[in-house]
């Protein structure tokens, strides 16, 4: 079933209102939870302030003239677990920080503005292993198709908004090593027109794809076990004559049919109805998908070394003469390290220069290797 503009004005009307109050896009998504009546006591620890829940704790701020933070895993035997909106929007000077395990969600802007912040440039703004943000300057993104780095934990609230800018993004890859994802996290990325979110995440939160109005098919583990209020509204948008819907053509969903019923079992009209567009597409229960491959590592066995550069190389001589190269469309992928379009000899020297790289002792990834060259 399509959800019709015409025939569902005043629900869209309504759906709007009611939005703005509970549920803001740009607004984070503990905004609510901060605002409410729940009780905490505040405290200092270092160069760290934060507030104390009694069963959790979250960091508001550091002193302004912290250059290197180590954020502990508890405090006072709580678990921190967040770091709030903006927290060190104020340490300009903050350049290093290390966030532990235990650390579940952090909030939008928590890092604007700081030294680390300031210092990355072209996409992805980084902190310890969490995406925090992306370069709000247009021009000076170097690939709007963004693969996160392995090892990366979580997204930031909001960290891809096109709220403010418009976001460049036109697709996300998300490695298998991501297990959080906050609220907004691809709000307003409008360009985006499929995305496969990795087994392991549990929670879809508020807004996180709003206003993806480009998403036409989106891969969702079965380990998925809640979907919040308008995380996909107005997405996947199309028009017929004079009418226009919203819908997310193809659902691949990891779980069985009675798990995805399950995911709608409220009451809650901010979750069913603006969440139509992924509810209303053509739903594909026990889904598994294609095993990703790193990128060089051609035979799999998870190291890159000449193997991988051999492999390659009678690729690109098939491929020359005509002849089927025996490379998968991901291997494919994979083996064009330098982005031309084409896998060839270029491609195999990038991979013996990481193999070399790597036995002298380098401990970055293939992506982050390329990305310093």
């Amino acid at each position: 079933m399509k959800q019709w503009r015409r025939t569902a004005a005043g629900l869209m009307a309504c759906t709007m209102l009611m939005g703005c109050m509970m549920a803001l896009p740009g607004v984070p998504e503990n905004f609510w939870i901060m605002a409410s009546a729940e009780e905490y006591t505040e405290g200092t620890y270092e160069l760290l302030t934060y507030r104390n829940y009694g069963d959790y704790i979250e960091i508001t701020g550091c002193d302004a003239s912290a250059t290197a933070v180590n954020i502990p895993e508890e405090i006072e035997g709580v678990k921190v677990t967040g770091i709030k909106f903006a927290a060190f929007m104020d340490c300009s000077a903050l350049e290093t920080v290390e966030i532990p395990d235990s650390v579940t969600a952090i909030g939008e802007n928590a890092f604007y503005n700081t030294a680390l912040w300031n210092s990355q440039s072209g996409g992805v703004i980084y902190a310890d292993d969490w995406v925090v943000g992306r370069e709000q300057n247009l021009a000076n993104w170097i690939e709007t198709d963004v693969v996160l780095k392995e090892g990366t934990v979580g997204i930031a609230d909001y960290a891809f908004t096109g709220i403010n800018v418009k976001s460049p993004i036109t697709s996300v890859e998300i490695p298998d090593s991501v297990k959080y994802i906050g609220g907004g996290a691809f709000d307003r990325c409008r360009e985006i027109t499929s995305i496969t979110i990795p087994e392991g995440i549990t929670e879809i939160k508020s807004n996180t794809f709003y206003l993806c109005s480009s998403l036409e098919s989106i891969v969702l583990p079965k380990t998925i076990t809640s979907i919040g209020k308008e995380a996909f509204s107005q997405c996947g948008y199309s028009a017929v004559g004079d009418e226009e819907y919203w819908i997310i053509d193809d659902v691949y969903f990891g779980g069985t049919e009675e798990a995805w019923n399950e995911l709608w079992n409220t009451d809650d009209f901010m979750i069913l109805e603006p969440n139509r567009p992924i509810r209303d597409g053509n739903i594909h229960y026990n889904y598994t998908p294609a095993p990703t491959i790193i990128p060089a590592d051609l035979d799999g066995n998870s190291e890159i070394n000449a193997s991988d550069a051999a492999i390659l190389l009678t690729a690109a001589a098939a491929s020359g003469t005509g002849a089927d190269t025996g490379l998968t469309e991901a291997q494919i992928k994979a083996a064009d390290l330098n982005a031309d379009g084409a896998f060839d000899a270029k491609d195999a020297s990038l991979i013996l220069m990481y193999a070399a790289y790597v036995g002298s002792g380098g401990e970055l990834s293939i992506t982050e290797y390329l990305a310093t060259l």
